[in-house]
């Protein structure tokens, strides 16, 4: 295993460990500042390998079945026909090479776990860690809360202008935690096993950070984190009993943990986020609007981040679903083929699960625990990803990465095809470092083109539409195409509650 994989992987690491507790610019720049750091690390990913031989990780990805390499590189040639469907064909390619380089993450990712024991633990324990420190932050504010210190909100208040979440919108928060919940579950079960006490607390971590899903009253992340835990109740049988009890009593500890310290305790709570059991979202509307576009271009699609032109009459840059996204920007043929891919995958992942599990037969074994906390991890976004931007925002992008790498070096470990697997031809290797390169050019261009003017571009964007939300796709205001958009209201959905 080479050096510069670990070093990614730690860098990987150490950002989504630390960006959502900490922010180093103004909060009305906290989706920017995540962007251009994750952008940053994707970029060197991509240099990193080009220098380098890069075998390893390709030898990873020869491994894929035949008519799934098939599948991708037919695929690509659709999204770049698609680009030619696009208005703005240079933000279509900023995100197709977004796109290339997560994916690159997650063969690093799957080259470390394949060759490295300790390596299926980094992505839990990163959960792990982090969950930690925001409950640090976390308790910090309540104290001031309780004790009136400067007049200090209640979590989550008005993230975006307390950065109190440190998010700019608190569903982006929740993506993180539809990632990282069963993440934190199992590394508490697989503690429990050997340190009791730190078990016990990684379990009182587990309440935290049901409690504080509750209290955000996100009624898509709760549903999809239960759905993806039956899911593989359902799937993986009589070994994930005693995992799932355990995620339902810290989701009913949680709840309870919600009233105490947001209804009982705080003399004056004045949260806007007091029930999951809301009024009706404009989704409803948005949703069935966005398919009955799709089908205008149903082959080619209307390109990459065609959704996000200004011009299309939608408010938010992304349809808050990944498959409408998917079918709108890039097709049918490309949303077939990638559903089916996922398909494929997970029913590969489960089937080995099983045979594992039933070699293995014992609950709480360490095979057992992270296998099935890292299948109700993906499983629960991908759900999520049906009624939220995960597939759009930074942070979700880099887990989704993360995880679904640690999966794939799951699967491949000790599997002697690895090990026996013919040497990577020489045309292949130079073939994916020019594209790795020129995927991290168009990334840095977009950087360095962006970047000073983004400020401007948010207070243009105000002017010109009299929109005073930014709607988020790369960039905070997400919004592409002002220069012929005309000054005027346009008549839109109102989808203030997205």
């Amino acid at each position: 295993m080479q050096l510069q994989n670990k070093v990614i992987l730690v860098a990987c690491c150490v950002l989504v460990v630390n960006l959502p507790v900490l922010y180093f610019t103004d909060l009305m720049f906290l989706y920017n500042e995540k962007r251009i750091i994750v952008s940053v690390l994707l970029i060197m990913a991509g240099v990193l390998t080009f220098f380098t031989s890069g075998k390893n990780v390709q030898k990873i990805a020869s491994l894929l079945p035949v008519y799934f390499i098939w599948g991708v590189i037919i695929s690509f040639l659709f999204i770049i026909i698609s680009l030619f469907q696009t208005e703005h064909p240079f933000y279509g390619i900023v995100e197709i090479s977004l796109y290339v380089l997560l994916l690159w993450v997650v063969f690093i990712t799957a080259d470390v776990v394949n060759t490295n024991y300790y390596g299926r633990y980094v992505v839990i324990a990163s959960a792990c860690v982090m969950i930690f420190f925001y409950s640090l932050k976390f308790g910090l504010g309540y104290s001031f809360y309780l004790s009136g210190f400067k007049d200090f909100p209640l979590w989550p208040a008005d993230g975006l202008k307390t950065g109190i979440i440190g998010f700019a919108n608190i569903r982006f928060f929740n993506q993180v935690q539809i990632f990282t919940l069963p993440l934190l579950l199992g590394g508490s079960l697989l503690v429990l096993r050997r340190q009791k006490l730190a078990g016990y607390f990684l379990l009182f971590l587990s309440v935290f950070w049901w409690m504080s899903l509750i209290e955000s009253a996100g009624r898509g992340i709760i549903l999809s984190a239960l759905t993806a835990a039956l899911a593989t109740l359902y799937f993986l049988k009589k070994y994930t009993h005693r995992w799932t009890w355990y995620f339902l009593g810290t989701l009913l500890i949680g709840y309870l943990a919600n009233i105490l310290l947001f209804d009982i305790i705080p003399p004056d709570t004045g949260s806007a986020t007091k029930s999951i059991l809301r009024g009706g979202s404009p989704r409803m509307t948005m949703w069935p609007q966005t398919f009955l576009a799709s089908l205008g271009k149903p082959i080619f699609g209307h390109g990459p981040m065609s959704f996000s032109n200004v011009n299309t009459g939608f408010t938010p840059s992304h349809p808050h679903n990944s498959v409408l996204q998917l079918l709108y920007e890039y097709g049918y043929p490309v949303t077939i083929t990638f559903v089916a891919g996922i398909y494929y995958g997970l029913k590969k992942w489960i089937n080995q699960t099983k045979e594992q599990f039933e070699v293995i037969k014992k609950d709480f074994e360490q095979k057992v625990v992270i296998r099935i906390s890292l299948t109700v991890a993906s499983v629960g976004g991908l759900i999520y990803s049906f009624f939220s931007g995960v597939i759009v925002m930074p942070l979700s992008q880099l887990w989704l990465a993360l995880i679904s790498g640690t999966m794939l070096g799951l699967y491949f470990k000790n599997d002697s095809k690895v090990e026996n697997a013919e040497p990577i031809k020489l045309y292949k290797v130079v073939g994916v470092k020019l594209t790795l390169l020129l995927a991290s050019i168009t990334l840095a261009s977009v950087l360095i083109k962006d970047i000073p003017h983004l400020r401007e571009n948010e207070k243009r964007f105000v002017e010109k539409t009299d929109r005073h939300v930014l709607r988020p796709r790369f960039w905070q205001q997400g919004k592409i195409g002002l220069d012929e958009f005309p000054q005027r209201k346009p008549k839109t959905i109102n989808e203030s509650n997205l």
